[in-house]
């Protein structure tokens, strides 16, 4: 009798790393759907939904594309954070809402 040959192959289809690409709105329901299955508290979801929804409106207001694939650290210090204190927010204000962001971009 021969001896059979086992070869692995892969039941899922690689997918070009840029083929599938979504817009901010849905990467935030993304990141708030994460967080349901983390159980974390329905205030805490919306704290993240709202402030994440304040930078997309700040980021509009200037004329600024919300590519969140492509976003550097310098654009949100610049135009988000730039923004807040030119509004002058608290300062605790604005690290929350720092906060809400640096986990959305973890993620």
């Amino acid at each position: 009798m021969a001896r059979r040959v086992n070869t692995l192959q892969s039941p899922v289809q690689t997918v070009e790393p840029h083929s599938h690409h979504i817009n901010f709105d849905q990467a935030v329901k993304s990141f708030i759907l994460h967080n349901r299955a983390r159980n974390l508290s329905p205030k805490s979801l919306g704290f993240y939904e709202y402030n994440l929804h304040y930078m997309a409106k700040v980021f509009r207001e200037q004329g600024v594309p919300l590519e969140f694939q492509t976003i550097t650290g310098k654009q949100i210090k610049h135009h988000f954070t730039g923004y807040m204190m030119d509004k002058g927010l608290a300062s605790n204000t604005i690290n929350g809402r720092l906060k809400s962001c640096k986990a959305f971009f973890t993620y």
